[in-house]
């Protein structure tokens, strides 16, 4: 049983991690705000500087189309890689991870299905929404909220939880998706900040929840023991297989086809 004392010092960690968390959430809401108001003439700009009459062009606009790739199911591979080669007391992470990224697809699909917004290009106006009836079948009425972003942001969060030294990687990597669907004119501004933060959200309900750990921790459990095979063929080759897998030549392997599929547009640019 807790003292009188430690049950007041618990209490008071509970109401400053309450009030941070409203004051995150107020924050949001005025960045919301201020991108509803921008909508039109932010991506009015954007789409005259990236696809006007003198339409962006060269190693610029490849560097902007890579930007995606974070939130793409590459970004997931590369970072799970990360976490299976270097952290093999902690491979259970990657469920986490994993946890992370599948809720926030979810959550925001969802809003994207009751929603209905035409996307920049394809929009009638900046604020015509369709509904669930009519945003069913048709990727031009995803637009908000933006997919890419809630799973940029969801994964940051939970990888800079798990790995603070990585926070300087992450954050901006993130940030860069946000951008990306900005610049691209895949996404108003205001999708762009739901997308945030739900995708902010899920990371924090994802972190705050002790049986995800408790799950994740079971798996580093198992995943960090060696496999051992008894039945030849296998067992001759399988320790090769397992040293490469775990090698970093597969993880420079990775880094290039994510180099690569950043190199061209695809059908997965409209989540």
């Amino acid at each position: 049983m807790p003292t009188e004392s430690e049950s007041s010092v618990q209490n008071k960690a509970s109401s400053r991690s309450l009030g941070r968390s409203l004051m995150a959430h107020a924050l949001l809401l005025c960045l919301f705000a201020v991108a509803w108001l921008l909508d039109e003439p932010i991506s009015r700009a954007a789409d005259a500087w990236y696809n006007g009459s003198n339409e962006l062009a060269g190693e610029v606009r490849q560097l902007i189309i890579s930007l995606a790739q974070y939130a793409q199911p590459i970004g997931f591979v590369l970072a799970g890689s990360l976490i299976w080669i270097f952290d093999r007391q902690h491979r259970g992470r990657i469920l986490i991870l994993s946890a992370a990224i599948l809720l926030s697809g979810m959550v925001s699909s969802v809003g994207k299905t009751l929603a209905g917004r035409e996307r920049p290009r394809d929009s009638d106006g900046v604020y015509v929404f369709h509904g669930v009836v009519n945003s069913l079948p048709d990727s031009k009425l995803a637009s908000f909220p933006s997919g890419h972003t809630a799973s940029a942001f969801a994964q940051s969060f939970v990888l800079s939880a798990m790995y603070p030294a990585a926070r300087k990687l992450v954050w901006p990597l993130a940030v860069g998706v946000a951008i990306n669907r900005i610049v691209t004119v895949r996404h108003f501004p205001s999708d762009v900040v739901a997308g945030l933060w739900i995708g902010l959200a899920v990371g924090a309900f994802i972190m705050s929840r002790q049986k995800f750990l408790d799950w994740a921790e079971q798996a580093s459990a198992a995943w960090s023991r060696p496999i051992h095979l008894r039945t030849s063929p296998v067992a001759e080759w399988w320790p090769a297989v397992q040293e490469v897998v775990s090698s970093r030549l597969m993880l420079a392997i990775v880094c290039l086809i994510m180099f690569w599929a950043g190199n061209g547009s695809y059908s997965l640019w409209d989540r």
